[in-house]
Order: structure tokens, then C-alpha cells, then sequence
């Protein structure tokens, strides 16, 4: 659709001709129009038969979603204690639905992919951080603790090395985590005195910035964490 920005921008009936093609060949408009303009492009690989449906599955609202570094898959959380994983292309489910989050969880709060596609972690309401095996979907290891909130948010760094997850109102930390091992990296991050709502890492993995209700934005040196857990900036 990029390629034909200039004329749709320029001329009213390109807005029609110039995005027709795209309509699915199932759909009523592409059938509806295809007939009185029979010169349109045509899309050679790749075209959809239906427009895209919602994707159901979960039994109640989803909190979190998070798309496969190759665009593949599609891994979903939810108040229903689930995380479901999707074909992206068909959107039909890939297997059952994950239940590593049970004992305490009142939901999934949030997904996070590794940067090589092999693994995800989710973070949940009982406190707990989760590793799944991308390929298998079977969790990897015992849930990891440490929390005394529940998490609301996760991040895997850049390279591959780090997760980090971060804890609400009880527990206003952050907690870093080999991501090989699952063990702890330094003491828990205080420096929030409201839940924790937001956290991520910086491009080169160097800094972890996060934020919360207390209205601050607090900067991290994720490569010298004291051993008091203080933040740096």
C-alpha cells in the first residue's frame, strides 16, 4: 500500500482501485468490484480468501500479547490464568492452553519473547516469573520467586542474557534474573514508593528504566547493580 501513496493521496478513485486487489477473493467487496474494474494489479502470493477473524479462546479478558521475533507466532495472557500461543498466519491456537500459573494467580499479567524466538516468559498475579520452551510449550524449570506482589510487567534484554520483571503495590521492585538460570541477579531494585507499572530494556542491554504510580521514571545500571539494590540515577 505504500508504493501507491502518491496517487491515493492525489486522486480520489485511486483510494478504490489501488486497494482493491488486496481485499480477500471471498470477501463481498472484492466481488462487488472486481467485475467493473477488471485492469486492477494483482497480488500474486499471499492474498487472503476471508478477512482475518477474532481469534477466541481465552474465557476471560486478555491482559497481554506479544508477537514471535519472526512475526510466526502470536502468545496471549489472561485473567482466565492462561497463556495461549496462535499461528499468526491462520490465527488458530497452537495446542492447549498453558496453566503454570495456578496457586494464588488471579491472572497472567504479562509476555515477554526472548530475543532468539525459543522461549518466553510470563509473569502472573501469584508473584511468579515463568519460562517456556517456545517449541515444545512445556514450562522451563520451577516457577521463579522472589516477588511478594504480583508481577505486572517482564522484559528480556536484548541480548538474550537478562529478564527482568517488576511488582505492584505490595512490592514496589524490580528483580533481575540470569535469563540461562533463572537465578537471581543482585538484590531486589527499591527506589519506587508506588506499584511498579512499566519496565524495559535499553537497545544495548546496558540499562533498565521503569516506571510506576508514584509518578517517577527511575534510570538502572543493569551491568552494576549494587548489592543494596539501589538505582542509579
Amino acid at each position: 500500500m505504500i508504493a501507491f501513496l502518491t496517487p491515493i493521496s492525489t486522486s480520489a478513485p485511486h483510494i478504490y482501485l489501488s486497494a482493491l486487489p488486496f481485499a480477500p477473493s471471498e470477501s463481498i467487496l472484492w466481488k462487488t468490484a472486481c467485475s467493473p474494474f477488471p485492469k486492477v494489479i494483482k497480488v500474486s502470493e499471499g492474498r487472503m480468501t476471508e478477512w482475518p477473524k477474532p481469534l477466541k479462546g481465552h474465557l476471560r479478558a486478555i491482559i497481554g500479547l506479544v508477537y514471535s521475533p519472526d512475526s510466526r507466532k502470536l502468545v496471549s495472557c489472561s485473567f482466565d490464568k492462561t497463556v495461549r500461543i496462535w499461528d499468526a498466519g491462520t490465527g488458530m491456537p497452537v495446542g492447549e492452553p498453558l496453566k503454570g500459573h495456578i496457586g494464588g494467580a488471579t491472572s497472567v499479567a504479562c509476555i515477554a519473547y526472548s530475543p532468539d524466538g525459543r522461549r518466553f516468559i510470563s509473569g502472573s498475579d501469584d508473584g511468579t516469573v515463568r519460562i517456556w520452551d517456545a517449541g515444545t510449550r512445556m514450562p522451563v524449570g520451577k516457577p521463579l520467586t522472589g516477588h511478594t506482589g504480583g508481577v505486572r510487567r517482564v522484559a528480556w534484554s536484548p541480548n538474550g542474557q537478562s529478564i527482568v520483571s517488576c511488582s505492584g503495590s505490595f512490592d514496589p521492585t524490580i528483580r533481575i534474573r540470569d535469563a540461562a538460570t533463572g537465578a537471581p541477579v543482585g538484590e531486589l531494585l527499591r527506589g519506587h514508593l508506588k506499584a511498579i507499572t512499566s519496565v524495559a530494556y535499553s537497545p544495548n542491554s546496558r540499562y533498565i528504566v521503569s516506571g510506576s504510580q508514584d509518578q517517577t521514571i527511575r534510570f538502572w545500571d543493569a551491568q552494576q547493580i549494587s548489592s543494596n539494590g539501589e538505582y542509579f540515577m
